[in-house]
């Protein structure tokens, strides 16, 4: 059935990046190699664009159960630090804020604090103290005051009301 041809498109994809990853440095057999063309011809039958998908999808878990966890006030950091990389990067202030990751970041922000919060002890957390040392709220003032892409504004507001 097509269900299982699709799941044996995704098994055979990541059979054949685990072989690839981890065992490259057994050589490569001659039964190895028929079996990775036929990995491919399946993969092929699946749509390029749900094909790729689960590729970075797959990518993506391998690169999270390899690297080690970040601690809270690195995910913010890094959060912010994509936030205002796009910001600054922008070419068309057209393109609304919502086809981008912006509002995601700033979701993902609200949530390191709120779990922040919720795990501290009464004192101001490391995630706190960088949303203060470093003028967050007044950057993100200036932006949604601006409304520049198009929804900053929406999503500021969004971020403080979440924040207070």
């Amino acid at each position: 059935t097509w269900s299982s041809a699709r799941t044996s498109c995704i098994f055979g994809w990541k059979v054949a990046l685990i072989l690839l990853l981890y065992n490259s440095r057994l050589p490569i057999r001659t039964h190895f190699l028929p079996r990775l063309r036929i990995f491919i011809r399946r993969a092929w039958c699946c749509s390029a664009a749900s094909m790729f998908g689960r590729l970075a999808s797959f990518v993506q878990q391998a690169a999270e159960v390899l690297a080690p966890t970040a601690s809270l006030q690195e995910d913010f950091i890094h959060h912010w630090k994509a936030v205002t990389h796009f910001l600054v990067d922008l070419k068309d202030d057209r393109q609304a804020i919502q086809a981008t990751n912006v509002p995601d970041h700033l979701t993902n922000m609200v949530e390191l604090l709120v779990q922040e919060e919720s795990e501290g002890d009464g004192t101001t957390g490391p995630c706190m103290e960088y949303l203060l040392q470093h003028k967050i709220l007044e950057t993100l003032h200036t932006l949604g005051r601006a409304d520049c892409p198009p929804g900053m504004k929406q999503q500021v507001l969004k971020f403080f009301t979440s924040v207070i």
